[in-house]
């Protein structure tokens, strides 16, 4: 935290006594997520929460107007989509353990209590064996770590293409679709939605081999991890055509 600003411990007293007169709790608070530094301070989520309550209850206390929000990611080039190609889970998990979990630690239950909130389907238990499986085979299986950092580019329509020949190369449509969650984030979205107007139907109709049904089926658990909304839109859309 930058030594101008002063201390959190201090700023925290101030707000949790309701020490209010001439103290100017917005201007400070947005200086101080702008020199926030890692590792993140303890105090930094309760003085939020704290902030917040204030805001509803003491008229000194004005909450920080949206404009100066959207002003300090402005220029950044986030797309509309931003929020459905966030890996939610990977990030939770980095802030988990990145540094040994200390980076981030007082912020950690709080990222985790909103993520809950906004996509509870991340943490229905299911979801969480399936990960938990992957990541232990990842432990033990160099093959899945060399496939995963060889993992190469293919167009959409070499994507289709590949989809197309479910009948006569079932071992080659198979490699593709365990492939699928190893490729880049801002591909994933169009694998997806190519595999589901494929495959979707024809698994439906019982037209695919059960190896090739089986291995769709896991590729669309294991992306329902990293891109969910999209994956759910995309799948009712496609149900629904």
């Amino acid at each position: 935290m930058n030594k101008k600003v002063p201390s959190l411990d201090s700023f925290y007293q101030l707000l949790k006594g309701k020490v209010f007169y001439n103290t100017d709790y917005q201007s400070w608070l947005i200086e101080c997520m702008r020199q926030a530094t890692l590792p993140i301070h303890p105090k930094f989520s309760l003085i939020i929460n704290e902030f917040a309550i204030s805001t509803f209850t003491v008229d000194k206390i004005q909450k920080i107007p949206e404009e100066i929000i959207l002003d300090e990611f402005r220029d950044y080039k986030y797309s509309t989509q931003l929020l459905d190609q966030i890996p939610i889970k990977y990030i939770l998990n980095h802030v988990e353990t990145f540094q040994k979990g200390e980076a981030y630690k007082a912020i950690y239950s709080d990222m985790l209590a909103v993520s809950a909130n906004l996509f509870p389907e991340l943490f229905e238990v299911s979801s969480f064996l399936i990960q938990e499986g992957k990541d232990m085979d990842m432990l033990w299986d160099m093959e899945t770590k060399k496939r995963k950092k060889n993992t190469k580019k293919i167009d959409l329509g070499q994507l289709r293409s590949v989809f197309s020949q479910h009948d006569t190369n079932h071992t080659l449509v198979i490699e593709v679709l365990s492939q699928l969650e190893y490729s880049h984030i801002n591909d994933i979205e169009g694998y997806a939605k190519c595999m589901i107007s494929v495959l979707l139907p024809l698994c439906l109709e019982g037209k695919l081999d059960f190896r090739v049904a089986d291995s769709f089926i896991s590729a669309w658990e294991s992306l329902n991890n990293i891109i969910p909304h999209s994956l759910w839109v995309m799948t009712i859309n496609t149900l629904t055509e």
